[in-house]
């Protein structure tokens, strides 16, 4: 992906603890997230991001190709040979590799 959006509608869930929680890419039919390009989202809960509610990760390509989009994250490894532009599942998980539940998911695995 070059930007994945995150948007949490309501104000008093914005900023709430986000302790292990990343954002992974899924690829092809794996059901095990690619932990190379784990981004964690705790890191950012209470400086960027969230104060209006979005909280938006990308990477070089769409930081120059849309400037209109404020990333909160730039996360250099999501390089579009590594995206499949788009073919790959994204899903937020809590945990790490070692032992970790699946939060949410865009797609199907």
């Amino acid at each position: 992906p070059r930007f994945i959006e995150l948007y949490a509608p309501k104000e008093k869930d914005r900023g709430k603890n986000a302790d292990d929680l990343k954002l992974v890419i899924f690829r092809g039919d794996s059901v095990v997230p690619d932990w190379r390009f784990a981004v964690e989202i705790n890191k950012v809960k209470d400086g960027g991001g969230y104060g209006d509610g979005f909280f938006v990760v990308c990477n070089d390509e769409a930081a120059d190709l849309l400037p209109s989009v404020e990333c909160d994250k730039k996360f250099d490894l999501w390089e579009p040979s590594q995206s499949g532009k788009g073919r790959y599942q994204v899903g937020i998980v809590n945990g790490n590799a070692d032992a970790y539940k699946l939060v949410d998911i865009f797609g199907d695995i």
